[in-house]
């Protein structure tokens, strides 16, 4: 079964096969940034901020997000938000199982 995305791409999940979950990337991201950004959400047993990921990563909080995002619409991050007591909420990004 697939996902589309907000730009009319078709994704598929395939367990155990990152690759092929997401199909075509939507214009401006790419194959080896997801890979890299994929590679190090596995090795962590805990949610994390985009700016967390961004500097363990080293790339842009920008540019992080925007592929968390786009992994967020496939399904393969769960997002959760931590609220303090002023500003706004921290999202915490866990890749899903």
């Amino acid at each position: 079964t697939g996902i589309i995305s907000e730009h009319g791409n078709s994704f598929s999940k395939v367990p155990g096969k990152d690759k092929e979950w997401w199909g075509e990337l939507p214009k401006g991201l790419n194959d080896v940034t997801l890979q890299q950004i994929l590679i190090f959400l596995k090795n962590k047993d805990r949610s994390l901020s985009a700016s967390e990921i961004a500097e363990e990563v080293k790339l842009t909080k920008v540019t992080v997000r925007r592929y968390l995002d786009f992994m967020e619409r496939c399904g393969r991050v769960k997002v959760d938000m931590q609220y303090g007591p002023i500003g706004r909420p921290l999202k915490l990004y866990k890749l899903t199982e």
